[in-house]
């Protein structure tokens, strides 16, 4: 079942005319002709979005807008007028409409402010969701797409075992969450999870990092310490970026590894050790192990199970999830009351090639919503790179020089008309022909991208299909 949209309107032709063209969309229509009617339908059913009648016979739009707010639903309310006024639209938006909308025979812009109305709505509902859950102490997001939901599923199968994983993946892709989400599902999650980074030690305090030392070991050496490998016995020790280690240290490491046993630094006797190892490299070690910096007895011991985290611009499913789970996270500590973001700042996170990936993403939304003073982060939070780069996904050419203008001359809405159609089609192709795919890049819903598809006169099935598909509509 479609989303469900309540019309309540007394005009019968326009509820009709609405009614007709919402359901060609997809959507399932309830209509109402008086606001105590309207009111009794949202009071019994589920309803996604209300278009509401400034004037109605009983009480007034503004009246039954107030009657849903005081209701506390967070329900998309877009109010209808034939007569717009400055004043009229400010009263509604105070009053708590999404959107005041002239009403004319043109449905486009109205159909435009209902699909991003429920967007965001969609968002505002996952952020609730993540508030209402009832997280697990180590909690760790999983996004819809198919790769995460792999990744998922080979934690799970592994977790209790104590086979040697090797994390790959770009710098910020979460490669320690999977780490962390290996040991909290494994019988060693009551023992440490101690984690190191291989490339931030310098090889001379390296091996006493994981090892320890004994006293006077060496000139600082002035009391016993104990390294990595003694105080995670029972539990995990995480070595990120294992690709950076000297290879001096490498041979060490592939002796504890196969033995179970070290030595401090300075120290006469072996210490037996029972704990497991999870490795991380953003480094391809294949190439490494050709280059002679990267021994390969030491890559197969390592990676009895290798788990690929592929990059956050591969996966664009996940965006929406990661977005919301920040906005918790980060309006919860800060006491803020940041509940959702608009559509055009997500249009721009969804655009954006985040080369640091869900690391660079946390980053943006902590600080957005440091500088959010409402309940909704917009473009105006984000950092310029993030603005630019979001806009340039699509890039087209916008010299007038190079524009095909008509016999019309400088008429702005055939020209604009023109370079909509051009990105639609560009979207299209890069998409091989996938609607949703083409309105992820494009920053719109499917639903308006078919709108637009249909006002373009373009066609184009849903699936995988080529460009080569989609043709023009006759006449």
């Amino acid at each position: 079942m479609g989303q469900v949209i309540l019309i309540i309107d007394d005009e019968e032709t326009v509820g009709h005319f609405l009614g007709q063209s919402l359901q060609g969309e997809g959507y399932e229509v309830l209509r109402a002709g008086t606001g105590a009617d309207g009111l009794r339908i949202l009071n019994e059913g589920e309803v996604d979005l209300v278009l509401l009648d400034r004037r109605l016979p009983d009480l007034n739009g503004s009246e039954v807008l107030r009657e849903i707010r005081r209701a506390g639903a967070d329900l998309p309310v877009i109010m209808l007028t034939g007569y717009a006024t400055i004043d009229s639209a400010v009263e509604a938006i105070k009053t708590g409409a999404y959107d005041y909308v002239e009403k004319s025979p043109d449905l486009t812009p109205l159909k435009l402010s209902i699909a991003r109305a429920l967007e965001s709505r969609a968002l505002r509902q996952e952020i609730r969701r993540l508030r209402t859950q009832q997280a697990r102490e180590h909690r760790w997001i999983v996004g819809r797409s198919r790769p995460l939901q792999q990744v998922a599923e080979m934690v799970e199968k592994i977790a209790a075992t104590k086979a040697a994983v090797l994390v790959q993946g770009e710098s910020g892709t979460g490669k320690e969450v999977i780490a962390q989400a290996l040991h909290h599902r494994s019988e060693r999650a009551e023992r440490s999870f101690l984690a190191i980074n291989c490339a931030a030690i310098p090889e001379n305090l390296l091996e006493s990092e994981l090892f320890g030392h004994e006293a006077g070991a060496f000139t600082d050496a002035k009391r016993q310490k104990k390294g990595l490998f003694e105080l995670a016995d029972g539990g995990t020790l995480f070595l990120d970026e294992i690709g950076n280690m000297p290879l001096s240290m490498q041979a060490k490491l592939l002796r504890v590894l196969e033995s179970e046993t070290f030595r401090r630094v300075g120290g006469i006797r072996d210490l037996k050790v029972d704990l497991r190892v999870i490795a991380a490299t953003n480094r391809d070690l294949k190439a490494a192990i050709r280059q002679g910096s990267f021994r390969d007895d030491l890559y197969y011991r390592l990676s009895v199970v290798v788990i690929e985290i592929p990059p956050l611009r591969q996966r664009p499913e996940d965006m929406d999830e990661f977005v919301a789970a920040f906005v918790v996270e980060f309006s919860g500590a800060m006491g803020k009351s940041v509940s959702g973001v608009s559509p055009e700042a997500l249009a721009l996170l969804r655009g954006y090639h985040w080369p640091g990936n869900v690391r660079e993403l946390r980053n943006v939304m902590e600080r957005a919503v440091i500088l959010c003073d409402g309940e909704e982060i917009t473009p105006g939070h984000l950092p310029a790179e993030i603005v630019e780069g979001g806009r340039a996904r699509l890039p087209v050419n916008t010299d007038l020089e190079q524009v095909n203008l008509g016999a019309g001359g400088l008429d702005l809405k055939a020209t604009v008309a023109r370079f909509e159609r051009r990105m639609i089609e560009e979207a299209l192709r890069r998409a091989n022909g996938n609607q949703s795919e083409a309105a992820r890049l494009l920053g719109i819903s499917r639903d308006v991208l078919r709108y637009s598809l249909q006002k373009h006169g373009l066609n184009s099935t849903s699936g995988s299909e080529s460009r080569e598909h989609i043709v023009e509509k006759p006449g």
